[in-house]
């Protein structure tokens, strides 16, 4: 052999081995998509049936089931299926082409045409392990490989297990023995089928003959029946090592016809590795594949899935004998059309090569020079390689048979690997496509059946806006009304009666205090108690009076309370119609604490915010009696009142507002100077309650108190009382309007809180979750629900496999290129 040819054929299984990633890749995302139509065809069974069992389909729901229909019909999804199928084994026949570390030759051919010759030539085995062709039906349908392997001198058997051994070997037979009744499923069922019995019935002629092909099959079964104890023990998978290949005849080769000793029963296939004499290159296997017409074994498919998975190219073997022409056999036409279909885009000549064996030539010349002729005209017409040679010498073997197809392959083997990868790219690349146009037009599909029939989730979702809509326009309305309240100056309602009822009680206290009978008691007591002490009984009536306005006017600040409770209860209402159930917003004095603990715990933090703010802002607005009332009864002291309208001057008065006041009054008194001055406006200005609030200073006393008898004393309290009352209530009226405004903010605020803030409808969604087919339950009909699931499932499934199918053709383009 040439020299280069070990090189090339080295450099060429290292360009294959480069492309594993590639291929890896690309089997890999076949087998995904394959899976994933799969799932997608059982999605689409499921929603059908679903729809198909529906009693009262709506017009949507037909509308749909239509549409699932036509994406089950055989032009869709299952006509796609069906191309990944026809496409699978070619996906794992390029796999294991890439993988290959070997150049593999496949060796075919019938009865006596040279072919076990031509493997122990080659291989330099002994009959011993391939028998010699002049035996009776000498070879088993288990496939051999030979390896060039100078360092090994070994076999190792892959054999069947047991239900194996019934699928592939018994069913067959069984069925091709003419049997109607199912094949035995059981190991021990084989054992006691009574096949012999349909032998004696047909001899006797209690049953009919058996035909030409049910009786081969017949024949085998009881060989393979009565031989069970010699391989039943192999039958449990696995491998079986060889160290000597002189044991390995028994399990690939016929013994004599009445042997029990069949173990070639339990093989799948055989390697051998040994030296191959003379033979250059070390990548090189020889593949005996099984031999036509084994019966019942299904030996053309077998046939076809070794060329696809184990041959770079096919050495037919053929010898021309008299009366035989190897062109007018049938089954060597098949074995072509065969190959034909496994070569996966290999160019014909590359792939199949007719090799006329010369050995022991039998027949005339002219016979034997018409069949070569033939083969020359068949192989020009079909660009096949010829080659002929005698395969029982070595030499010839080697150099005219061997030679010229390891030549050519070292040569051509770069092509035909890209050749094989385009080719098989090609179809699944396009089968790819189908799938991924059946399923984009099921996710294009999608939106109309969720307008047709929305999922759980959708409605959920466009349940929960509608209800923030009517919650919204509601809280809106109720924010409204206040604001109109406040811009035509309406007072909240309960400070007004509040303010109101506290006027009265003054009101009817001033009457018992300075007015009617209790007016001359009142006098003549502060006669009495200023004969004892001048400065300080005016001023603990004063203190009575600043006590008792304080005293009723705070109670005014109750009202706020029932203010803003009605406010909740009017918010109350307005969820309570939108939420009736789940007790979410019970009634009560708390309505909110469910709805408030509720959020909290389920971290909705939009929801919580608007409640927080809705039930604590009044607490900004509590105190209104001390906030309005306290600068004016601030004003209401014996001090006031002698200083309204002028400066202290005398000396007495100093002496009495010192005694009034204290040390540190005194001491301001004291400074200050002016001809009608009683007590001046910066001594006021010292006074807590007049920093409060300055402007409502020389207000309620109208004038200097210059009558210093009790009479003028209590003509001019009474009137400061009426004046401190008029104006606080004035003042209080103006903050219950002020009030109405801040009520109409804080709907405004909450409305906004609840309604407006960006993606809280999702929060209403999660609210409404657990309690969704209570609040609807005319949207939420677990038919229709059940419906829409199957179809959010089936929509899920024909995304994932669009992406599948995607992946497929982007790695079948990677593989696809040829380097």
């Amino acid at each position: 052999m040439h020299a280069d040819i070990q090189r090339n054929i080295a450099a060429a299984l290292a360009s294959r081995h480069s492309r594993i990633g590639e291929v890896d890749r690309f089997e890999r995302s076949w087998k995904f998509l394959a899976k994933s139509v799969d799932s997608l065809i059982g999605e689409a069974d499921a929603a059908a049936a679903q729809f198909r069992s529906r009693g009262a389909p709506t017009p949507d729901e037909l509308e749909i089931a239509a549409d699932l229909d036509a994406a089950l019909s055989v032009a869709a999804l299952r006509e796609v299926r069906r191309a990944i199928f026809e496409q699978d084994e070619n996906v794992t026949a390029i796999r294991n082409r890439i993988h290959r570390d070997t150049v593999n030759l496949g060796v075919i051919g019938q009865t006596q045409s040279g072919k076990s010759t031509f493997l122990r030539t080659i291989t330099n085995i002994g009959t011993d392990v391939i028998p010699k062709a002049d035996d009776l039906d000498p070879t088993t349908s288990a496939r051999s490989r030979f390896r060039n392997d100078p360092e090994r001198a070994e076999a190792v058997i892959t054999l069947l297990t047991e239900k194996e051994f019934l699928d592939e070997v018994v069913a067959p037979l069984h069925l091709g023995a003419g049997y109607s009744e199912p094949p035995p499923s059981t190991l021990r069922g084989f054992a006691d089928f009574q096949y012999q019995l349909r032998m004696a019935r047909s001899a006797e002629g209690r049953a009919p003959v058996p035909g030409p092909g049910e009786q081969s099959h017949l024949d085998r079964l009881l060989k393979a029946q009565k031989s069970l104890p010699s391989y039943e023990r192999y039958l449990g998978g696995g491998s079986l090592p060889i160290t000597d290949l002189a044991d390995l005849r028994r399990f690939v080769a016929y013994p004599a016809e009445n042997s029990v000793d069949r173990p070639y029963h339990a093989v799948r296939d055989v390697r051998v590795f040994c030296v191959f004499p003379e033979v250059d290159v070390k990548d090189l296997q020889l593949v005996d594949l099984p031999g036509a017409g084994e019966a019942g074994l299904a030996i053309d498919r077998r046939f076809l899935y070794d060329l696809k998975n184990e041959v770079d190219v096919l050495l037919h073997l053929t010898r021309p004998r008299s009366g035989v022409t190897f062109f007018n056999s049938d089954k060597n036409i098949g074995i072509l059309k065969i190959a034909d279909e496994a070569r996966m885009g290999v160019n014909r000549g590359d792939f199949t090569c007719l090799v006329i064996n010369e050995d022991a030539v039998k027949g005339t010349a002219p016979e034997i020079a018409n069949v070569k002729a033939k083969a020359r005209e068949i192989a020009v017409d079909n660009d096949y390689l010829l080659v002929s040679g005698d395969v029982s010498e070595p030499e010839q073997a080697r150099e005219k048979i061997l030679g010229p197809v390891l030549e050519k392959l070292a040569e051509r083997l770069v092509h035909m690997d890209a050749a094989a990868a385009a080719e098989v790219t090609r179809g699944a690349a396009a089968a790819a496509e189908a799938a991924k146009t059946a399923a984009t037009h099921l996710t294009s599909s999608s939106g109309r059946w969720q307008v047709l029939l929305p999922s759980e989730d959708d409605i959920l979702r466009i349940r929960s806006k509608e209800l923030r809509n009517a919650i919204a326009e509601d809280l809106q309305d109720l924010a409204a009304r206040y604001d109109q309240d406040a811009r035509d100056g309406i007072p909240v309602p309960e400070l007004e009666r509040g303010i109101t009822a506290a006027r009265r009680r003054l009101e009817k206290w001033a009457d018992s205090q300075f007015a009617g009978p209790g007016r001359d008691e009142w006098l003549s007591r502060l006669k009495r108690d200023r004969a004892g002490d001048p400065g300080e009984t005016p001023d603990d009536w004063c203190t009575v009076v600043r006590q008792q306005i304080r005293r009723e006017f705070s109670q005014v600040d109750g009202s706020l309370d029932g203010a803003t409770a009605r406010l909740h209860r009017e918010i109350a209402k307005i969820l309570r119609s939108s939420l009736p159930l789940g007790g979410l917003v019970p009634e009560g004095d708390q309505p909110f604490r469910v709805l408030l603990k509720t959020t909290r715990e389920s971290g909705f933090r939009r929801l919580q915010t608007a409640l927080d703010q809705l039930i604590l802002f009044h607490a900004e607005y509590r105190n209104v009696a001390i906030r309005v009332g306290g600068p004016v009864v601030a004003q209401i002291t014996y001090e006031h009142a002698l200083s309204a309208g002028g400066a202290l001057s005398d000396p007495a008065d100093r002496e009495m507002v010192k005694k009034a006041l204290g040390e540190g009054g005194a001491k301001i008194a004291g400074a200050m100077t002016g001809p009608h001055a009683k007590i001046a406006v910066p001594l006021i200005a010292a006074e807590t309650a007049l920093k409060v609030a300055p402007a409502v200073a020389d207000i309620v006393w109208e004038a200097r108190l210059t009558d210093r008898s009790p009479e003028g004393f209590a003509n001019a309290l009474s009137d400061a009382f009426s004046r401190a009352v008029d104006l606080i209530a004035k003042r209080m009226r103006e903050e219950a309007c002020r009030l109405t405004a801040t009520l109409a903010a804080v709907v405004t605020q909450f409305y906004d809180d609840l309604c407006r803030t960006p993606n809280v409808e999702w929060e209403y969604a999660r609210l409404c979750s657990p309690i969704c087919h209570e609040l609807w339950p005319d949207a939420f009909d677990p038919g229709a629900t059940r419906l829409a699931s199957g179809l959010s499932r089936l929509v899920a499934q024909a995304t994932a496999t669009a992406d599948a199918a995607r992946e497929v053709v982007a790695a079948a383009a990677d593989l696809g290129v040829g380097r």
